[in-house]
């Protein structure tokens, strides 16, 4: 025992220790030389056996206590010469116990604090330090945590004299003597002996408890059961209690039943609490209601601890903890809430977002170690940047790897989506979740003054009358059981464009981003990029943030300058992930790809962000290929959707026919989600996930007016010239030109010249698609639409833009109409064509052929029946296939006009004599084309010919024999062969569309329309050798130079082919143009055949070299004008 107590190391302040260190004699000997001064300890006569006496140890100790304390409050004596009689007495005990002193502030006294944290301290330590306190003049606090060995045996005897220490410091003076803090916490073997001694101590009905206790702490030890009530009814009612900390206390919902909600409401009666640690206890839905209804009784209650509090539920939603989280809109006295691991989903995160977004002073949340993943995310991101919360500082680490609304989830379509909050809503008011949810729709009509009374439609309610919810101290009152279905239709609230801007989109996507996205003041601002740098090192959660802000914010490009400058920040993945959230357009997001350092990250980039930068709002129309987890990819499909909704508005606003795909006003087609169909058939009710590949063609319901200024031929002269020499991927082109779209109108024929630039129908379908609705003589389209080389490419194109908009409506002949009586526009079209066979001739329609779903053909003996001719008599289903015809003497402009503003939704201005009546050349049959070929080198026009043939004198009309002889008249050596008259039959039937068995002028000027489309073939080409030659005077010349490169003075028609396409790069009818050269039909073309093209050179380069002289007269005025 010497031995352990000379191996102590003790401050050599304490000035009896050198004495002890230094004696030999026997231990009863020393100790009464070294207490010569404790006047009221005598040592007995008796053996040892009498001085280790409990009772008379006991007596002894309260002797010198009421000495001791009585002499200190009287000053007849000093504190300091008690304080080392008491430290001489601990020390001579120890040496009795046979136990180490502890050098502590207390045992040295220093303190009055009894400060043994976490020092692995017995009950035999404890007992020898009890006489000393015991005869200390007071203790203000006892720190006992993390001491797992001591007992009941040494627990009981210090609650005991804690209890008479307070007895005699009773008084108002002696207040600041008593103990004001009394922790026990990790004391696992504390015994229920212990406990109730304790709740004797906390009685405030006790003159000879713990009055004065302002921190109490009892973590990790197991109240028994039949004490947890009574405890925490004496924590309750405690009347100076401020913090508590009953961690892992044994309160749990598991353990106590109902009882726990009980003790959770005693707990929270206190007046004076501020501080409540209550973590670790497993509390049900119950105990989490009373806990939150207690907490806004608790008026100075401003730190609550509930980590790990919360059972799992079975079903995965309504986790207990959100019957907590409701009331926290209720409190107003809360600055400090930590919430970790408690199964908080995304759910509890909007929850939270609706308690907090109006709590002032609440600025510290740690909720670390949820499953918040990316929407509970946004919601906690969102409630730090509004300036209303208080909320300033978040902890939420580990939180984004899980969480996210599975298709599975029941809520999925149930979320809360702060840019779009409109939508069909289905709620249980039982579950605080749709609670909330409904809550937060309320606080979106109140941001845009909406009444929400109004403001739901087609509402629905379980319990009979549904009355809208009432504020209470500015909280809405919503219902607590019951099932309520509603739409809330708030999409186009705070848009205040005048009508005549309806159609400026790109004005109107960012009217309507302003209005719903956040943009956090500076004050808020400043927390929220705190944020993103404290956790610098942690990626995950950087993600989570930039996937917050591209969803829900409006950043500025200072601000996205500082995400991307800070320490550690993945700069490259800023910019991709928010560069559609910077203010201030195409400027702005120039500026911020600028911040990029490095040209493998700007590559890289610019590859993430290409669709968002193609993408022009003011021409949305396109093919679209997005991939929903790239954050740019998911900003075009918002804005589309937008968009799709805000033209769906305009249409009824403008009471047009629906044409769309399905019946629904969307503007959105052939729409795929992972490669299948939507599963709900309706896109408007359809919830965007954040993941996978949508596909779908956009095609907008804008049209140009007629006073639109299209390109002068110098400029897009220009354009093409650009398009052809630079050295880009034909794609790429397209793109410049997606970019640019929404500046350019154009003619019929300039958009047939623009298509020559393109190798292939796929191209060439894709400018098409781009420039449709940019032509300003729409009525003129078949003159554009002969640029597709096959029937394929024409119906893909017309899947692609819609059977209405694509429709032929001002010249339908020689169309063949293949239509799935299953989809809204192609049933639509259908009629149209019987609308059409109804006015202008029931022979009109031909080839006619339906199938029903199964494919089987059903057989129409008496043609396509008249109840038809009403849409919805039609069937709905099967496949309609026909071809209509109709003679020029037939055909109604006016009834074709009125259809084509009516279904196709353009203003057409122009006369039938305005008109470009056109013919394909895929139209015709091949020996019409060969003999078109024929007479195009050979004649001025076409008129010329039927004269010729018709003879002078004649009838005006031309039989079979005499088409015949005419043609062998003329040298046309075509047709010759066995099947002579069978194709020059096939001819006269093309020229005879209505069978009279006789082709009039009228009839016959069909061809005039065949020689537009050739001579518009070759003045293309024409143009295209004087643009690639830059309009030199000898341009045929040098083109020839270019095509014979083997110097051999003629051309074969595959030598042709690939030197036209290979070098010139021209993608037209090459094969027209051939035939038209090969006067003599020998299968090349001479240099001499060649320059038979001169004739077009100056119609073809006219309207460019006009412009460019009239640009060289200003420029010499100028530079005359700049020298005076």
């Amino acid at each position: 025992r010497r031995g352990n107590l000379s191996s102590t190391r003790v401050s050599s302040d304490v000035k009896v220790l050198p004495k002890i260190f230094k004696a030999t004699t026997p231990r009863e000997k020393d100790l009464s030389s070294t207490l010569p001064q404790l006047a009221p300890i005598k040592k007995p006569a008796a053996s040892p056996r009498v001085i280790n006496s409990p009772r008379k140890r006991k007596d002894e100790k309260a002797q010198s206590v009421q000495s001791s304390t009585a002499s200190i409050f009287n000053a007849n004596i000093r504190s300091d010469d008690v304080w080392e009689q008491a430290r001489d007495l601990y020390l001579w005990k120890c040496d009795v116990a046979g136990t180490r002193p502890l050098s502590v502030p207390f045992t040295t006294g220093h303190s009055s604090a009894l400060e043994l944290a976490r020092i692995g301290i017995a009950d035999e330590d404890l007992q020898s330090l009890i006489d000393m306190a015991s005869m200390v003049p007071y203790i203000t606090e006892v720190n006992l945590m993390g001491n797992s060995f001591l007992t009941d045996k040494a627990l009981v005897p210090l609650l005991i004299c804690l209890r008479e220490k307070s007895q005699l410091l009773a008084g108002p003076s002696l207040s600041r003597h008593h103990v004001v803090r009394l922790d026990l916490s990790e004391c696992c073997r504390m015994g229920k002996d212990a406990i109730e001694c304790l709740m004797n101590c906390l009685d405030d009905r006790s003159d000879a408890g713990l009055p004065h206790l302002r921190s109490f702490g009892l973590a990790k030890v197991q109240v028994p059961m039949h004490l947890c009530l009574p405890l925490a009814e004496a924590l309750g009612l405690h009347p100076r209690l401020q913090e508590l900390n009953i961690a892992d206390a044994g309160y749990s919902s598991n353990r106590l039943g109902r009882t726990a909600c009980t003790c959770v409401s005693e707990l929270l009666r206190s007046g004076s609490l501020e501080v409540l640690n209550f973590g670790w206890n497993v509390l049900d839905r119950q105990a989490f209601a009373a806990m939150g209804e207690a907490m806004n009784t608790t008026p100075k209650l401003r730190k609550v601890m509930l980590q790990a509090c919360s059972a799992r539920s079975a079903s995965g939603r309504d986790q207990p903890i959100e019957f907590f989280l409701e009331y926290l809109s209720k409190n107003d006295s809360i600055t400090y809430l930590d919430i970790s691991m408690n199964h908080i989903d995304y759910r509890g995160g909007l929850m939270i977002e609706d308690g907090l977004e109006k709590h002032k002073k609440l600025t510290e949340l740690f909720i670390s170690d949820n499953p918040l993943g990316s929407l509970g995310a946004r919601s906690l991101i969102r409630t730090v940047a509004r300036e209303s919360a208080g909320l300033l500082r978040i902890t939420a680490d580990d939180c984004v790897a899980s969480g996210s609304a599975a298709p599975t989830d029941q809520d999925y379509h149930q979320r809360y989506n702060m840019t779009q909050p409109g939508g069909r809503y289905k709620l249980d008011l039982e579950r605080p979740y749709h609670r909330a949810l409904l809550r937060m729709l309320l606080k979106a009509c109140d941001h845009f003054r909406l009444n929400a009374a109004t403001a739901f439609v087609d509402v629905h309610y379980s319990e009979g009358t549904y009355h809208a919810p009432q504020k209470k101290q500015d909280i809405w009152e919503v219902a607590q059981s019951g099932h309520l279905t509603a739409t809330l239709f708030i999409d186009w609230a705070g848009l205040d464009l005048p009508p005549e801007r309806d159609w400026e989109f790109d004005a109107f996507i960012k009217q309507y981003d302003k209005g719903r996205r956040m943009s956090p003041s500076l004050r808020k601002a400043a927390y929220v990029f705190s944020y993103w740098r404290e956790n610098a090192n942690k990626p995950a959660e950087q993600m989570m943030l930039l996937d917050v802000f591209s969803k829900d914010f409006i950043l500025t490009y200072p601000q996205i300058k500082e995400l991307a400058s800070s320490k550690n920040s993945p700069s490259h993945e800023v910019i991709q992930r928010v560069l559609h959230t910077v203010e201030g357009g195409y400027k702005m997001q120039y500026m911020s790809m600028m911040v990029l350092q490095s040209i493998s990250a700007y590559v890289f980039v610019k590859n993430q962000v290409q669709k968002l930068i193609n993408f022009n709002p003011d021409n949305p129309t396109w093919h679209y290929e997005l991939l929903l987890r790239v954050p740019s990819d998911h900003a075009v499909a918002e804005r589309l959707m937008l968009l799709n909704r805000w033209e769906a508005r305009l249409e009824v606003k403008l009471n047009r026919v629906d044409t769309s795909e399905l019946g629904n006003r969307s503007k959105m087609r052939n729409i795929l989600y992972r490669s299948r169909p939507l599963p709900t058939p309706d896109i408007f009710e359809w919830v965007m996930p954040d993941d996978e590949l949508l596909e779908f063609d956009y095609v907008t319901g804008k049209r140009p007016g007629h006073s639109e200024m299209v390109l002068d031929a110098a400029t897009f002269s220009r354009i093409q010239q650009l398009l052809e020499d630079v050295d880009l991927p034909e794609a790429a082109k397209l793109d410049v030109l997606r970019q640019a779209s929404n500046f350019i109108f154009m003619t019929a024929l300039q958009l047939r010249e623009m298509l020559g630039l393109w190798k292939d129908d796929d191209l060439r379908g894709d400018c098409m698609l781009l420039y449709f609705f940019r032509v300003t003589d729409i009525h003129n389209e078949k003159v554009f639409r002969g640029r597709l080389t096959d029937i394929a490419s024409t119906n893909k194109l017309r899947q692609r833009l819609g059977y209405l908009a694509f429709f032929p409506f001002i010249q339908p002949e020689y169309n063949t109409f293949v239509l799935d009586m299953s989809k809204n526009d192609q049933k639509l079209a259908a009629n149209l064509a019987l609308q059409y066979r109804n006015k202008e001739g029931d022979d009109n329609l031909r080839n006619y052929k339906y199938e029903d779903a199964n494919g089987n053909e059903v057989n129409l003996p008496l043609g396509i029946p008249k109840s038809w001719d009403i849409v919805d008599n039609m069937p709905k289903s099967g496949r309609l296939t026909m071809t209509y015809i109709c003679p020029p003497e037939e055909r109604k402009f006016a009834f074709r006009k009125q259809f084509f503003e009516r279904f196709g939704h353009w203003t057409c201005h122009a006369k039938e004599e305005d008109v470009m009546w056109w013919s394909l050349l895929t139209e015709a049959p091949d020996d019409v084309n060969e003999f078109m070929e024929f007479l195009i080198s050979r004649y001025p026009d076409v008129a010329a010919v039927f004269h010729q043939i018709d003879g002078p004198g004649g009838n005006g009309l031309i039989s079979m024999a005499e088409l015949t002889e005419g043609i062998n008249e003329m040298g046309c050596k075509k047709f010759k062969g066995p099947d002579e008259h069978k194709r020059i039959e096939a001819v006269f039937r093309y020229l005879d569309p209505g069978g009279e068995g006789t082709i009039s002028k009228a009839e016959w000027m069909l061809l005039d329309q065949l020689w537009k489309e050739m001579n518009i073939t070759l003045l293309e080409f024409v143009a295209f050798i004087a643009r690639s030659f830059d309009y030199r005077p000898d341009v045929l010349g040098e083109a020839w130079q270019v095509l014979d490169d083997d110097k051999s003075g003629s051309i074969s028609e595959q030598e042709w082919d690939n030197v036209v396409k290979g070098k010139l790069q021209y993608f037209g009818a090459t094969r027209i143009i051939f035939n038209f050269l090969d006067k003599d039909d020998d299968g090349s073309v001479s240099l001499d055949e060649f320059m038979a093209l001169d004739k077009f050179v100056d119609e073809a380069t006219e309207h460019v070299m006009a412009v460019r002289n009239e640009r060289r007269k200003t420029l010499v005025c100028d530079a005359r004008d700049s020298d005076f």
